[in-house]
């Protein structure tokens, strides 16, 4: 008896297979010389900047006013994993002739359990600026004339240690989100 062959299972496994070959695309973050607060990176908005790349890597210009509309897609694949961050993610600060000034690292995470060590840390580095808070959800803002929610939208602070409790909750406002457009 002569075997047809499954294609239906052929193309699954040959999806499967180029779909663990594909590699999220690393990020640069051009933020402005000395910026600190709030940055909202808005995906997949037809009205956002154009897809740019510096090598393989996605670039995104963050204006003085802390949101980005880009359209770019939201990256599949997201990770806390630090050591994959540090190499994968940067954020650098620019000045106004696009040359990288300095670059603003993570805030190491594995404090969480051990006080002294972070009392150590935070006394040594309380004025370093980090970037911390970085997560992913959707956005919203609203005022009396409009309400607008954005669902792919990666926030994270950049600013000092000693600074940083400020951040607890996301605070743009529809006023932030003008000033951007």
């Amino acid at each position: 008896m002569n075997a047809k062959p499954n294609y239906r299972l052929l193309f699954l496994l040959i999806l499967l297979v180029v779909a663990g070959c594909i590699k999220p695309d690393d990020e640069i973050h051009y933020l402005p010389a000395h910026y600190t607060g709030e940055v909202a990176v808005l995906f997949g908005q037809g009205d956002g900047k154009e897809r740019e790349y510096t090598g393989s890597r996605r670039v995104y210009r963050i204006p003085e006013c802390g949101i980005l509309k880009t359209r770019f897609k939201r990256p599949y694949e997201v990770t806390y994993d630090i050591e994959k961050i540090n190499s994968s993610v940067i954020f650098v600060y620019v000045d106004k002739s696009d040359r990288v000034t300095d670059t603003i690292p993570f805030l190491p995470l594995d404090f969480e359990f051990d006080n002294k060590k972070f009392s150590d840390f935070f006394s040594r580095n309380q004025n370093k600026v980090y970037v911390d808070h970085w997560t992913y959800g959707d956005f919203s803002v609203s005022d009396s004339t409009r309400s607008e929610t954005y669902d792919d939208v990666e926030y994270y602070v950049v600013d000092s240690l000693k600074n940083l409790d400020r951040y607890r909750v996301m605070s743009f406002e529809m006023s932030d989100l003008r000033e951007c457009e």
